[in-house]
This record gives C-alpha cells, sequence and structure tokens, in this order.
C-alpha cells in the first residue's frame, strides 16, 4: 500500500480547453491569453495550467462535489468566447489528481529526468514519470509540493510506484525504479 505521508489524493473539477489564444480568454481569467506554454496562474479558487500552444487545463480542487460546477465553468467559457471555436471538455472522471508533499522533487526525481532545480515556479507541463504520462505543477500553496495529473485507470498503480519510490528514497537507494 502506498505511503500516503508522501501524497494525497484530491478531488476536484478539471476541464480541458483547446482554442487559439485569444482576448476573450482574459474573460476566464486575467493575462490567461498571455500565459507562456509550459506554466500556470491561479485566478481565485481556479488553478489555470498551460499545456500546449491551443490547450488549457483548469483545476478547481474540491468542486467535484457539485454536479453542476463543470457545467457552469464550461458556460461560462462558452459565454466568453462567442462565436470563437473552441472545444472544452470535462475530464474530472479521467484524471486522478495528487498532491505529493515536499520534498516532491525529491520523490519525483526516482522516476522523472526534469530537473526540478531548474522549473519554473509558476511551470506546468507533461512529463513521464517512470511508466507514466503526467502532468505536474509546483504547489502554490505549499512551498516543495507538486500538483500531479495522471490516468484514473492507473491510479493504484501509480500509487504502488510512488509507495515503492518512497521506499527507495528513505533506504538511501536513490535511484530511478
Amino acid at each position: 500500500m502506498a505511503n500516503e505521508s508522501e501524497y494525497a489524493i484530491r478531488s476536484g473539477r478539471l476541464l480541458s480547453l483547446r482554442a487559439q489564444p485569444a482576448r476573450w480568454l482574459d474573460e476566464l481569467a486575467g493575462g490567461l491569453s498571455e500565459l507562456p506554454v509550459c506554466r500556470q496562474m491561479s485566478a481565485g479558487s481556479t488553478l489555470w495550467l498551460r499545456l500546449g500552444p491551443d490547450e488549457w487545463w483548469s483545476w478547481c480542487e474540491g468542486a467535484d462535489d457539485d454536479a453542476g460546477t463543470a457545467q457552469a465553468a464550461m458556460q461560462a467559457i462558452a459565454r466568453a468566447a462567442g462565436p470563437a471555436h473552441h472545444a472544452c471538455v470535462d475530464l474530472s472522471d479521467a484524471y486522478c489528481a495528487l498532491r505529493v508533499r515536499s520534498p516532491a522533487a525529491d520523490l519525483l526525481c526516482q522516476g522523472c529526468d526534469l530537473d526540478f532545480a531548474r522549473l519554473a515556479a509558476n511551470f506546468a507541463g507533461r512529463t513521464r514519470l517512470s511508466a507514466y504520462t503526467v502532468v505536474l505543477a509546483p504547489s502554490g500553496a505549499e512551498p516543495g509540493a507538486m500538483g500531479l495529473w495522471a490516468d484514473a485507470s492507473l491510479t493504484q498503480s501509480l500509487q504502488a510506484w510512488l509507495a515503492r519510490a518512497g521506499d527507495l528514497l528513505r533506504a538511501g537507494a536513490g535511484r530511478p525504479v
């Protein structure tokens, strides 16, 4: 069983927005249209991740308890976009979300080639973590912690990997698993 002292499963609403950068995005969050690729920003209770030139994720922690929350957010996006071509999909059931506690880099570097010491504080991006494709974003609320999203069907396997990596780290092996 995974050691939950190293991470916490999070609940929330995750939306994927695909659109060309345009000023209407700023109606959702000020500066969103100018957010560089592989960066994140917070706007109220929503964390925005820009994962590609035309891809943003919207994460609202704890919002999945209200079935209408995703629908309301998608309607707000549609209103802001107006006639602009865009696609918005609720990914909440497709991804698991975890917060890897501080020092997250020590645990994650067991299976990830990113140089965590050189990452921008507002980094957000896809990468490989051992056999998993994940999205990582440093936590603004907890220095040294990291938000992680992965395919929900791999949750148990990812938890087992995190447990093994944590065991190796505590044992001083410090080698990739």
